[in-house]
């Protein structure tokens, strides 16, 4: 395993320390290396499940999400 020093986001530490609470719940020990690897592999895994619709790329969205229509860009165009 290699060590080396790195400059964190907030945020990204604040989710690392999450991992590790959550761990420490289930009676795991994590270090906080360990849990930014974690994060950093899911990160790396995830695609957005997409399909092909006349040679463009389309993402699948998730109930509750909103679609980008043509007037919807425009309503905010000046925004």
């Amino acid at each position: 395993m290699a060590r080396t020093t790195i400059d964190l986001d907030e945020a990204v530490l604040a989710a690392a320390r999450g991992v590790v609470e959550d761990a420490a719940r289930r009676g795991e020990r994590m270090s906080l290396g360990r849990a930014i690897s974690a994060l950093a592999l899911r990160g790396l895994e995830q695609t957005a499940p997409t399909r092909r619709t006349d040679g463009f790329p389309v993402l699948k969205l998730d109930v509750g999400h909103h679609v980008v229509t043509d007037a919807l860009v425009k309503q905010h165009q000046d925004d």
